[in-house]
Order: structure tokens, then C-alpha cells, then sequence
């Protein structure tokens, strides 16, 4: 089991991600316009600075569902490998067998 610390980071991490995500995409893709000039462009890459760094989506961590682990993450699950096998085993996921 994780501890809740890095449970509740990781939920901050995302929350601010959702928060400041509209205004990101509108100063990207004011960015991506070759007909501003450069003191707008500039004055964009600033603003975009200036967001905090965990607003960002790739600081976000996968996360077990069930026990909070960060290692062994299976994306098709949404659970961490030991969760994964040990719901298997008990015959839990439907469809999955273990070999």
C-alpha cells in the first residue's frame, strides 16, 4: 500500500492539471500562430512560464486503483501487477486467466 502522501500529491497534481488546462491550450495555440509577432509570442511563452510545474500533465503518476502503487502499472487495468494477479487468481476479472 502507498502512503497517503503520495496518494494525495498525485490528486493535487491533477486537480491543477485540470485547472489551468484551458488556458494552456488557448496560449499554445495562440503560440502555433505564425501571424502574431514576436512581442506577443513572447509575451505568451512568459505566461506559459509562469504556470506552476505541476499543472503539467506528464507530472501526473499512473496509480494502482486499489492499493495506490506507482510500479507495475497496467494501463489496460488500471491496476498495479500484484493487484492484477491476485484478482485473477480469485477469478475477479472476467475473462482473464492465468498460465
Amino acid at each position: 500500500m502507498s502512503s497517503g502522501s503520495k496518494i494525495s500529491q498525485n490528486l493535487k497534481r491533477i486537480h491543477l492539471y485540470e485547472k489551468y488546462k484551458k488556458e494552456k491550450e488557448q496560449l499554445k495555440k495562440k503560440l502555433r500562430d505564425p501571424n502574431i509577432s514576436l512581442q506577443e509570442r513572447q509575451k505568451c511563452s512568459y505566461e506559459l512560464s509562469r504556470f506552476p510545474k505541476n499543472s503539467s500533465k506528464v507530472r501526473q503518476i499512473n496509480r494502482c486503483s486499489f492499493s495506490g502503487r506507482s510500479r507495475g502499472y497496467n494501463r489496460r487495468f488500471g491496476i498495479s501487477q500484484f493487484t492484477l494477479r491476485m484478482y485473477a487468481s480469485e477469478g475477479l476479472i472476467p475473462g482473464l486467466k492465468l498460465v
